[in-house]
Protein backbone atom coordinates (compact mmCIF):
# COMPACT_ATOMS: atom_id res chain seq x y z
CA UNK A 1 0.00 0.00 0.00
CA UNK A 2 0.92 3.26 -0.80
CA UNK A 3 0.00 7.01 0.60
CA UNK A 4 0.32 10.20 -0.73
CA UNK A 5 1.15 12.85 1.64
CA UNK A 6 -1.76 15.47 1.85
CA UNK A 7 0.78 17.80 3.60
CA UNK A 8 4.42 17.29 2.08
CA UNK A 9 3.91 17.31 -1.74
CA UNK A 10 6.44 14.31 -3.29
CA UNK A 11 6.43 12.49 0.12
CA UNK A 12 5.11 9.52 0.24
CA UNK A 13 4.73 6.38 2.65
CA UNK A 14 4.45 3.06 1.44
CA UNK A 15 3.80 -0.30 3.62
CA UNK A 16 2.89 -3.56 4.23
CA UNK A 17 1.18 -5.46 6.88
CA UNK A 18 3.70 -8.06 8.67
CA UNK A 19 3.51 -11.66 9.73
CA UNK A 20 7.25 -12.69 10.54
CA UNK A 21 8.99 -12.58 13.73
CA UNK A 22 6.11 -10.87 15.92
CA UNK A 23 3.65 -13.71 15.92
CA UNK A 24 1.69 -13.25 19.13
CA UNK A 25 -2.29 -13.91 18.15
CA UNK A 26 -3.90 -10.30 17.09
CA UNK A 27 -0.51 -8.17 17.29
CA UNK A 28 -0.07 -6.67 13.91
CA UNK A 29 3.24 -5.61 12.57
CA UNK A 30 4.20 -3.12 9.88
CA UNK A 31 7.22 -2.43 7.90
CA UNK A 32 7.47 0.29 5.07
CA UNK A 33 9.21 3.55 4.36
CA UNK A 34 8.38 6.97 4.68
CA UNK A 35 9.97 8.22 1.00
CA UNK A 36 11.11 11.67 1.07
CA UNK A 37 12.81 13.65 -1.91
CA UNK A 38 15.34 16.03 -1.84
CA UNK A 39 12.51 18.95 -2.79
CA UNK A 40 11.04 17.97 0.57
CA UNK A 41 13.60 16.44 3.40
CA UNK A 42 16.09 20.05 2.55
CA UNK A 43 18.81 17.41 1.62
CA UNK A 44 20.58 17.03 -1.52
CA UNK A 45 19.16 13.41 -1.76
CA UNK A 46 16.27 11.61 -1.94
CA UNK A 47 16.14 9.19 1.41
CA UNK A 48 13.62 6.06 1.62
CA UNK A 49 13.91 5.45 5.25
CA UNK A 50 12.73 1.61 6.92
CA UNK A 51 10.72 1.48 9.42
CA UNK A 52 9.28 -1.66 11.20
CA UNK A 53 6.00 -0.43 13.65
CA UNK A 54 4.85 -3.41 16.17
CA UNK A 55 1.80 -2.53 17.94
CA UNK A 56 1.96 -3.71 21.50
CA UNK A 57 0.87 -7.18 22.94
CA UNK A 58 -1.16 -5.15 25.66
CA UNK A 59 -4.16 -2.85 25.01
CA UNK A 60 -2.47 -1.51 21.61
CA UNK A 61 -4.76 0.77 21.25
CA UNK A 62 -4.15 3.03 24.45
CA UNK A 63 -0.41 2.30 24.65
CA UNK A 64 2.09 5.00 23.62
CA UNK A 65 4.81 4.48 20.91
CA UNK A 66 8.18 4.49 21.42
CA UNK A 67 11.24 5.04 18.81
CA UNK A 68 13.74 3.27 18.55
CA UNK A 69 16.95 4.66 16.89
CA UNK A 70 19.83 1.91 15.99
CA UNK A 71 23.60 2.36 16.22
CA UNK A 72 26.83 2.04 14.94
CA UNK A 73 26.62 4.57 13.17
CA UNK A 74 25.00 2.40 10.33
CA UNK A 75 24.32 -0.39 11.81
CA UNK A 76 20.85 -2.19 11.57
CA UNK A 77 18.25 -2.08 14.51
CA UNK A 78 17.82 -5.71 12.98
CA UNK A 79 21.08 -6.54 14.76
CA UNK A 80 19.96 -8.43 18.26
CA UNK A 81 20.39 -5.70 20.45
CA UNK A 82 17.00 -3.91 20.41
CA UNK A 83 14.65 -5.56 22.16
CA UNK A 84 13.18 -6.88 19.40
CA UNK A 85 9.75 -9.63 19.14
CA UNK A 86 11.93 -12.02 18.21
CA UNK A 87 15.43 -13.46 17.95
CA UNK A 88 17.17 -15.14 14.43
CA UNK A 89 17.81 -18.58 15.44
CA UNK A 90 21.20 -20.37 14.28
CA UNK A 91 19.48 -21.84 10.55
CA UNK A 92 19.31 -18.06 9.76
CA UNK A 93 15.74 -19.61 8.51
CA UNK A 94 13.46 -19.29 11.51
CA UNK A 95 12.54 -17.13 14.93
CA UNK A 96 12.21 -17.37 18.72
CA UNK A 97 9.44 -14.98 19.73
CA UNK A 98 11.15 -12.69 22.05
CA UNK A 99 9.18 -12.51 25.74
CA UNK A 100 10.73 -9.80 26.97
CA UNK A 101 10.57 -7.15 23.90
CA UNK A 102 9.61 -3.95 23.78
CA UNK A 103 6.41 -3.95 22.64
CA UNK A 104 4.79 -5.96 25.08
CA UNK A 105 3.34 -2.49 26.86
CA UNK A 106 4.05 0.28 24.34
CA UNK A 107 3.87 0.18 20.67
CA UNK A 108 7.46 0.07 19.25
CA UNK A 109 8.83 2.31 15.60
CA UNK A 110 11.86 1.04 15.10
CA UNK A 111 13.95 3.03 12.48
CA UNK A 112 16.90 2.83 10.37
CA UNK A 113 19.12 5.93 10.52
CA UNK A 114 20.75 7.26 9.05
CA UNK A 115 20.05 6.63 5.08
CA UNK A 116 22.00 3.60 4.03
CA UNK A 117 21.73 2.11 6.80
CA UNK A 118 20.17 -1.46 7.03
CA UNK A 119 17.18 -1.46 4.36
CA UNK A 120 17.36 2.34 4.33
CA UNK A 121 18.20 3.52 0.62
CA UNK A 122 18.54 6.41 -1.24
CA UNK A 123 18.78 5.09 -4.66
CA UNK A 124 19.05 1.11 -5.43
CA UNK A 125 21.73 -0.41 -7.67
CA UNK A 126 22.90 -3.79 -8.92
CA UNK A 127 25.94 -5.01 -7.67
CA UNK A 128 28.23 -7.69 -6.14
CA UNK A 129 29.42 -7.60 -2.52
CA UNK A 130 32.63 -9.09 -1.38
CA UNK A 131 32.02 -11.19 1.61
CA UNK A 132 35.65 -10.85 2.94
CA UNK A 133 36.19 -6.95 2.78
CA UNK A 134 32.14 -5.91 2.58
CA UNK A 135 33.46 -3.87 -0.33
CA UNK A 136 30.33 -3.02 -2.62
CA UNK A 137 30.73 -2.83 -6.17
CA UNK A 138 27.78 -1.80 -8.94
CA UNK A 139 27.46 -3.19 -12.74
CA UNK A 140 26.01 -1.70 -15.32
CA UNK A 141 23.86 -4.93 -16.29
CA UNK A 142 22.58 -7.79 -13.66
CA UNK A 143 24.60 -9.83 -17.01
CA UNK A 144 27.80 -8.76 -14.99
CA UNK A 145 26.74 -10.23 -11.98
CA UNK A 146 29.65 -13.04 -11.70
CA UNK A 147 29.84 -14.49 -8.40
CA UNK A 148 31.94 -17.16 -6.73
CA UNK A 149 31.84 -18.26 -2.72
CA UNK A 150 32.71 -15.08 -1.32
CA UNK A 151 31.08 -12.79 -3.72
CA UNK A 152 27.60 -12.28 -3.92
CA UNK A 153 25.19 -10.24 -5.95
CA UNK A 154 23.28 -7.70 -4.48
CA UNK A 155 20.92 -4.90 -4.27
CA UNK A 156 22.02 -2.33 -2.11
CA UNK A 157 21.44 1.95 -1.78
CA UNK A 158 24.26 3.97 -3.68
CA UNK A 159 27.22 3.90 -1.35
CA UNK A 160 28.02 8.00 -2.26
CA UNK A 161 29.18 9.30 1.24
CA UNK A 162 27.37 12.67 0.04
CA UNK A 163 24.23 11.01 -0.42
CA UNK A 164 23.83 10.36 3.79
CA UNK A 165 24.38 12.08 6.73
CA UNK A 166 27.66 12.95 7.97
CA UNK A 167 26.69 15.02 11.51
CA UNK A 168 24.38 14.04 13.71
CA UNK A 169 22.47 17.34 13.22
CA UNK A 170 21.34 15.61 9.73
CA UNK A 171 20.04 12.56 11.33
CA UNK A 172 17.81 14.66 13.56
CA UNK A 173 16.58 16.79 10.22
CA UNK A 174 15.77 13.64 8.85
CA UNK A 175 14.07 12.35 12.11
CA UNK A 176 11.91 15.09 11.74
CA UNK A 177 10.43 15.23 8.30
CA UNK A 178 10.20 11.02 8.99
CA UNK A 179 8.19 12.01 12.21
CA UNK A 180 5.79 14.72 10.60
CA UNK A 181 4.45 12.38 7.90
CA UNK A 182 4.34 9.25 9.75
CA UNK A 183 2.53 10.26 13.05
CA UNK A 184 0.28 13.23 10.66
CA UNK A 185 -0.58 10.18 7.66
CA UNK A 186 0.79 6.78 8.38
CA UNK A 187 -2.98 4.94 8.37
CA UNK A 188 -2.20 2.46 11.03
CA UNK A 189 -1.04 4.79 14.20
CA UNK A 190 -4.46 4.30 15.75
CA UNK A 191 -3.75 4.69 19.38
CA UNK A 192 -4.90 7.11 21.50
CA UNK A 193 -2.35 7.79 23.52
CA UNK A 194 -0.29 10.37 21.94
CA UNK A 195 2.55 10.36 24.22
CA UNK A 196 6.17 9.58 22.13
CA UNK A 197 9.33 8.24 23.67
CA UNK A 198 12.62 7.83 21.85
CA UNK A 199 14.53 4.89 23.20
CA UNK A 200 18.39 4.89 21.62
CA UNK A 201 21.51 2.79 21.37
CA UNK A 202 25.11 2.90 20.97
CA UNK A 203 26.25 6.03 18.99
CA UNK A 204 22.65 6.70 18.88
CA UNK A 205 23.93 8.05 21.93
CA UNK A 206 24.44 11.18 20.01
CA UNK A 207 21.56 11.13 17.75
CA UNK A 208 19.07 9.86 20.66
CA UNK A 209 19.72 13.16 22.59
CA UNK A 210 20.07 15.60 19.96
CA UNK A 211 16.65 14.77 18.19
CA UNK A 212 14.43 14.77 20.90
CA UNK A 213 15.87 17.90 22.01
CA UNK A 214 15.63 18.93 18.08
CA UNK A 215 11.82 17.65 18.30
CA UNK A 216 11.39 19.68 21.65
CA UNK A 217 12.72 23.09 20.15
CA UNK A 218 10.32 22.69 16.80
CA UNK A 219 6.97 22.55 19.22
CA UNK A 220 8.11 25.46 20.83
CA UNK A 221 8.36 27.42 17.50
CA UNK A 222 4.80 25.76 16.65
CA UNK A 223 3.71 27.30 19.85
CA UNK A 224 5.41 30.78 19.32
CA UNK A 225 4.74 30.84 15.42
CA UNK A 226 8.06 30.62 14.14
CA UNK A 227 8.22 27.20 12.08
CA UNK A 228 7.07 28.93 9.47
CA UNK A 229 9.22 27.26 7.08
CA UNK A 230 7.42 24.28 8.21
CA UNK A 231 3.37 25.54 8.18
CA UNK A 232 1.93 21.90 8.05
CA UNK A 233 4.10 20.64 11.09
CA UNK A 234 2.18 19.54 14.02
CA UNK A 235 3.67 19.51 18.07
CA UNK A 236 4.91 15.68 19.42
CA UNK A 237 3.49 15.18 22.41
CA UNK A 238 7.11 13.99 23.91
CA UNK A 239 7.77 11.77 26.89
CA UNK A 240 11.10 9.33 28.13
CA UNK A 241 14.29 9.19 26.13
CA UNK A 242 16.20 6.48 27.13
CA UNK A 243 19.93 5.56 26.35
CA UNK A 244 21.42 2.02 25.87
CA UNK A 245 25.05 1.62 26.55
CA UNK A 246 25.63 5.04 24.26
CA UNK A 247 28.14 7.76 23.70
CA UNK A 248 26.90 11.23 24.69
CA UNK A 249 29.97 13.69 25.14
CA UNK A 250 33.66 12.52 24.68
CA UNK A 251 34.91 15.09 26.54
CA UNK A 252 33.26 13.71 29.48
CA UNK A 253 33.79 10.12 28.68
CA UNK A 254 36.84 9.81 27.24
CA UNK A 255 39.16 9.77 30.97
CA UNK A 256 37.23 6.73 31.59
CA UNK A 257 38.99 4.39 28.89
CA UNK A 258 42.56 3.70 29.81
CA UNK A 259 41.45 3.35 33.77
CA UNK A 260 38.52 1.10 32.80
CA UNK A 261 40.80 -1.24 31.04
CA UNK A 262 42.89 -1.66 33.99
CA UNK A 263 40.33 -1.09 36.87
CA UNK A 264 36.65 -2.81 36.60
CA UNK A 265 34.65 -5.07 38.41
CA UNK A 266 35.40 -7.81 36.80
CA UNK A 267 39.02 -7.92 37.52
CA UNK A 268 40.51 -7.84 33.82
CA UNK A 269 43.38 -6.09 33.27
CA UNK A 270 43.28 -5.38 29.62
CA UNK A 271 46.28 -3.30 28.87
CA UNK A 272 49.89 -3.66 30.32
CA UNK A 273 50.62 -0.74 33.18
CA UNK A 274 53.48 0.29 29.86
CA UNK A 275 50.65 1.16 27.72
CA UNK A 276 48.03 2.21 30.51
CA UNK A 277 50.81 4.85 31.33
CA UNK A 278 51.47 5.80 27.60
CA UNK A 279 47.64 6.01 27.56
CA UNK A 280 47.34 8.46 30.16
CA UNK A 281 49.76 10.91 28.33
CA UNK A 282 47.70 10.65 25.17
CA UNK A 283 44.90 11.56 26.87
CA UNK A 284 45.87 15.10 28.06
CA UNK A 285 46.57 15.91 24.36
CA UNK A 286 43.10 14.16 23.02
CA UNK A 287 41.46 16.05 25.96
CA UNK A 288 42.97 19.35 24.16
CA UNK A 289 42.46 18.62 20.62
CA UNK A 290 37.90 17.79 21.43
CA UNK A 291 38.16 21.55 23.27
CA UNK A 292 40.33 22.99 20.17
CA UNK A 293 37.39 20.41 17.63
CA UNK A 294 34.45 22.54 19.94
CA UNK A 295 35.92 26.01 19.55
CA UNK A 296 36.54 26.22 15.94
CA UNK A 297 33.05 23.97 15.72
CA UNK A 298 31.33 26.86 17.27
CA UNK A 299 32.75 29.88 15.88
CA UNK A 300 32.71 28.08 11.83
CA UNK A 301 30.37 25.35 12.07
CA UNK A 302 28.01 26.14 14.86
CA UNK A 303 25.01 24.22 13.36
CA UNK A 304 26.99 21.48 12.90
CA UNK A 305 26.33 20.77 9.01
CA UNK A 306 29.53 19.32 8.91
CA UNK A 307 30.59 21.46 5.72
CA UNK A 308 33.94 23.75 7.20
CA UNK A 309 37.15 22.02 6.08
CA UNK A 310 38.68 23.93 8.74
CA UNK A 311 36.53 22.66 11.35
CA UNK A 312 36.42 19.01 10.20
CA UNK A 313 40.19 18.87 9.91
CA UNK A 314 40.42 19.69 13.79
CA UNK A 315 37.75 17.39 14.92
CA UNK A 316 39.47 14.32 12.34
CA UNK A 317 42.59 15.02 14.20
CA UNK A 318 40.73 14.60 17.39
CA UNK A 319 39.08 11.83 15.91
CA UNK A 320 42.57 9.65 15.02
CA UNK A 321 44.20 10.42 18.60
CA UNK A 322 40.99 10.17 20.91
CA UNK A 323 39.85 7.24 19.25
CA UNK A 324 42.78 5.24 17.57
CA UNK A 325 45.26 6.18 20.53
CA UNK A 326 43.31 6.46 23.79
CA UNK A 327 40.77 3.96 23.18
CA UNK A 328 42.20 2.14 20.55
CA UNK A 329 45.10 1.48 23.15
CA UNK A 330 42.57 -1.97 23.81
CA UNK A 331 43.25 -3.40 21.04
CA UNK A 332 46.29 -5.29 22.80
CA UNK A 333 44.36 -7.19 24.95
CA UNK A 334 42.65 -9.54 22.20
CA UNK A 335 39.36 -8.89 24.00
CA UNK A 336 35.73 -7.28 22.62
CA UNK A 337 35.79 -3.84 23.24
CA UNK A 338 31.62 -4.50 23.41
CA UNK A 339 32.30 -6.92 26.22
CA UNK A 340 35.49 -7.51 28.02
CA UNK A 341 34.81 -11.11 28.75
CA UNK A 342 34.74 -12.09 25.28
CA UNK A 343 38.24 -12.73 23.56
CA UNK A 344 38.53 -11.71 19.42
CA UNK A 345 36.94 -12.96 17.34
CA UNK A 346 33.84 -13.84 19.06
CA UNK A 347 30.80 -11.35 18.53
CA UNK A 348 27.31 -10.88 20.56
CA UNK A 349 24.72 -11.14 19.77
CA UNK A 350 25.29 -13.88 16.82
CA UNK A 351 24.95 -12.28 13.36
CA UNK A 352 22.36 -14.81 12.29
CA UNK A 353 20.40 -12.15 11.63
CA UNK A 354 21.94 -11.11 8.44
CA UNK A 355 21.76 -14.19 6.90
CA UNK A 356 18.30 -14.09 7.87
CA UNK A 357 17.29 -10.79 6.72
CA UNK A 358 18.94 -11.21 3.18
CA UNK A 359 16.66 -14.31 2.93
CA UNK A 360 14.69 -13.79 -0.55
CA UNK A 361 11.42 -14.50 1.30
CA UNK A 362 12.02 -12.60 4.12
CA UNK A 363 12.54 -9.77 1.84
CA UNK A 364 8.86 -10.07 -0.22
CA UNK A 365 7.42 -10.45 3.51
CA UNK A 366 8.66 -6.85 4.51
CA UNK A 367 8.10 -5.32 0.98
CA UNK A 368 11.48 -4.41 0.38
CA UNK A 369 13.39 -3.47 -3.14
CA UNK A 370 17.19 -3.42 -1.60
CA UNK A 371 19.40 -6.26 0.69
CA UNK A 372 19.91 -5.59 4.11
CA UNK A 373 23.09 -3.62 4.71
CA UNK A 374 24.19 -4.71 8.58
CA UNK A 375 26.63 -2.32 9.18
CA UNK A 376 27.55 0.23 6.68
CA UNK A 377 30.82 0.77 5.78
CA UNK A 378 29.90 4.83 4.53
CA UNK A 379 28.32 5.94 7.56
CA UNK A 380 30.71 5.50 10.04
CA UNK A 381 33.53 7.06 7.78
CA UNK A 382 31.48 9.84 7.26
CA UNK A 383 30.51 10.52 10.65
CA UNK A 384 34.57 9.69 12.37
CA UNK A 385 36.74 10.30 9.39
CA UNK A 386 35.02 12.66 7.22
CA UNK A 387 33.65 15.33 10.54
CA UNK A 388 34.58 13.85 13.47
CA UNK A 389 31.19 14.46 14.77
CA UNK A 390 31.43 12.04 17.89
CA UNK A 391 34.17 14.35 19.38
CA UNK A 392 31.61 17.78 18.71
CA UNK A 393 28.70 16.41 20.69
CA UNK A 394 28.21 17.48 23.76
CA UNK A 395 25.70 17.02 27.19
CA UNK A 396 23.75 19.88 25.94
CA UNK A 397 21.22 18.22 24.11
CA UNK A 398 20.57 16.03 26.69
CA UNK A 399 20.21 19.22 29.56
CA UNK A 400 17.93 20.81 27.07
CA UNK A 401 15.55 17.43 26.85
CA UNK A 402 15.84 17.39 31.29
CA UNK A 403 14.99 21.30 30.89
CA UNK A 404 12.04 20.16 29.31
CA UNK A 405 10.74 17.77 32.06
CA UNK A 406 11.06 15.15 30.23
CA UNK A 407 12.09 11.54 32.08
CA UNK A 408 15.68 10.23 31.23
CA UNK A 409 16.61 6.66 31.64
CA UNK A 410 20.60 5.53 31.09
CA UNK A 411 21.23 2.06 30.95
CA UNK A 412 24.59 0.57 30.74
CA UNK A 413 26.04 -2.94 30.96
CA UNK A 414 28.95 -3.17 32.87
CA UNK A 415 31.60 -5.29 30.54
CA UNK A 416 30.99 -3.25 27.79
CA UNK A 417 34.24 -0.96 27.09
CA UNK A 418 33.27 0.88 24.25
CA UNK A 419 30.64 3.25 26.12
CA UNK A 420 31.44 1.76 29.33
CA UNK A 421 29.48 2.52 32.29
CA UNK A 422 31.93 4.53 34.09
CA UNK A 423 32.50 7.40 31.99
CA UNK A 424 28.59 7.43 31.29
CA UNK A 425 28.13 7.81 35.40
CA UNK A 426 30.34 10.49 34.94
CA UNK A 427 28.25 12.03 32.39
CA UNK A 428 25.07 11.41 34.63
CA UNK A 429 26.75 13.74 36.82
CA UNK A 430 27.56 16.06 34.65
CA UNK A 431 24.60 16.84 33.65
CA UNK A 432 23.13 20.32 34.47
CA UNK A 433 19.12 20.94 35.06
CA UNK A 434 16.99 22.56 38.24
CA UNK A 435 16.96 18.84 40.16
CA UNK A 436 20.39 17.87 39.53
CA UNK A 437 21.81 18.70 43.01
CA UNK A 438 18.98 16.05 44.12
CA UNK A 439 19.88 13.43 41.40
CA UNK A 440 23.58 13.42 42.18
CA UNK A 441 23.08 12.83 46.11
CA UNK A 442 20.72 9.78 45.44
CA UNK A 443 21.99 6.38 46.40
CA UNK A 444 22.15 3.47 44.25
CA UNK A 445 19.30 0.74 44.97
CA UNK A 446 19.40 -2.85 43.84
CA UNK A 447 17.24 -3.60 40.98
CA UNK A 448 14.95 -5.84 41.35
CA UNK A 449 13.81 -7.78 37.85
CA UNK A 450 12.46 -10.95 39.60
CA UNK A 451 11.71 -12.50 42.61
CA UNK A 452 14.90 -13.95 42.66
CA UNK A 453 16.84 -12.20 40.87
CA UNK A 454 18.82 -8.48 41.18
CA UNK A 455 19.84 -7.33 37.93
CA UNK A 456 22.06 -4.29 38.52
CA UNK A 457 21.91 -0.90 40.18
CA UNK A 458 19.81 1.89 39.75
CA UNK A 459 20.16 5.86 40.96
CA UNK A 460 16.93 7.87 40.16
CA UNK A 461 15.57 11.08 41.06
CA UNK A 462 11.92 11.63 39.39
CA UNK A 463 12.29 10.21 36.03
CA UNK A 464 15.72 11.29 35.92
CA UNK A 465 17.94 7.45 36.16
CA UNK A 466 20.85 5.61 35.68
CA UNK A 467 21.42 2.32 36.00
CA UNK A 468 24.42 -0.31 35.76
CA UNK A 469 23.15 -3.60 34.70
CA UNK A 470 25.23 -6.61 35.79
CA UNK A 471 26.50 -8.87 33.54
CA UNK A 472 26.13 -7.30 30.33
CA UNK A 473 28.44 -6.03 27.37
CA UNK A 474 27.43 -3.15 24.61
CA UNK A 475 24.22 -4.96 23.40
CA UNK A 476 22.97 -4.51 27.07
CA UNK A 477 19.02 -6.02 26.21
CA UNK A 478 20.58 -8.67 24.46
CA UNK A 479 22.91 -9.95 27.35
CA UNK A 480 19.94 -9.42 30.25
CA UNK A 481 16.39 -9.29 28.12
CA UNK A 482 14.62 -9.35 31.01
CA UNK A 483 16.39 -7.00 33.21
CA UNK A 484 16.26 -4.12 30.10
CA UNK A 485 12.61 -4.97 29.82
CA UNK A 486 12.39 -4.48 33.09
CA UNK A 487 13.89 -1.06 32.75
CA UNK A 488 12.53 -0.16 29.63
CA UNK A 489 8.90 -0.80 30.85
CA UNK A 490 9.64 1.06 34.25
CA UNK A 491 10.93 4.04 32.88
CA UNK A 492 8.34 4.70 29.94
CA UNK A 493 5.74 3.90 32.10
CA UNK A 494 7.20 6.93 34.80
CA UNK A 495 7.25 4.27 37.82
CA UNK A 496 10.67 4.05 39.89
CA UNK A 497 13.81 1.51 37.80
CA UNK A 498 14.43 -0.42 41.15
CA UNK A 499 10.92 -2.09 41.42
CA UNK A 500 8.21 -0.43 39.40
CA UNK A 501 6.10 -0.17 42.30
CA UNK A 502 6.19 3.65 42.87
CA UNK A 503 5.49 6.49 40.75
CA UNK A 504 8.26 8.57 39.76
CA UNK A 505 8.05 11.71 40.64
CA UNK A 506 9.31 14.71 41.87
CA UNK A 507 8.82 13.25 45.63
CA UNK A 508 10.81 10.01 44.30
CA UNK A 509 14.35 9.43 45.04
CA UNK A 510 16.23 6.04 45.11
CA UNK A 511 18.17 4.87 48.46
CA UNK A 512 21.20 3.02 48.77
CA UNK A 513 24.97 2.75 48.28
CA UNK A 514 26.62 6.57 47.66
CA UNK A 515 28.45 4.21 44.78
CA UNK A 516 27.48 1.75 42.13
CA UNK A 517 31.27 0.67 42.08
CA UNK A 518 31.03 -2.97 43.58
CA UNK A 519 31.34 -6.27 42.33
CA UNK A 520 27.67 -7.76 41.35
CA UNK A 521 26.64 -11.00 42.85
CA UNK A 522 28.71 -13.92 43.03
CA UNK A 523 32.56 -13.68 42.89
CA UNK A 524 32.37 -10.67 40.20
CA UNK A 525 35.11 -12.23 37.93
CA UNK A 526 34.96 -13.03 34.65
CA UNK A 527 33.88 -16.42 34.50
CA UNK A 528 32.40 -16.54 37.70
CA UNK A 529 29.12 -17.89 37.01
CA UNK A 530 27.59 -14.67 34.89
CA UNK A 531 25.12 -16.04 32.40
CA UNK A 532 23.13 -14.20 30.00
CA UNK A 533 19.49 -14.30 30.31
CA UNK A 534 17.56 -16.51 28.06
Amino acid sequence: MSVQSKNYPGVSISYKQTSICETTPDVKGYSGYVNLPASASGATYNSSIFFWYFEARNDAANAPVVIYLPGGPGTTFLDGSSGFPCSVNADSNTTTLNKWSFNSNVNMLYIDQPVMTGYSYTNAQDGLVNMLTQEFTPVASTEDLKTNSTTFAATLSVQNPAETANTTTHVTHSMWRFAQAWFQEFPEYKTRNKEISLWSYSYSGFFGPATLAYFAKQNERIKNGTLIEDPQAKALSLGTLGVNNGCIDSLVQIPSYPEFAVNNTYGVKAISEETYTETKTALASCIELIKDCRAEGDKLDPLELGNNEEVNAKCVKANKLCFEGVQGAYGESGLSPFDIALPLPGVFPTEYAAAFYNQRWVQQALGVPVNLTYSSQVIPYNMFYATGDAWRRTVADLEYVLATGLNVALVYGDRDYRCNWIGAEAVSLAMNYPAAPTFRAAGYAPLAVNASYTGGLVRQHGGVSFARVFGAGHAVAAYQPETVFRIFDRAVASRDVATGLEVAGEGYTSRGAASAWTMPPGNGSVGGGWRCQG
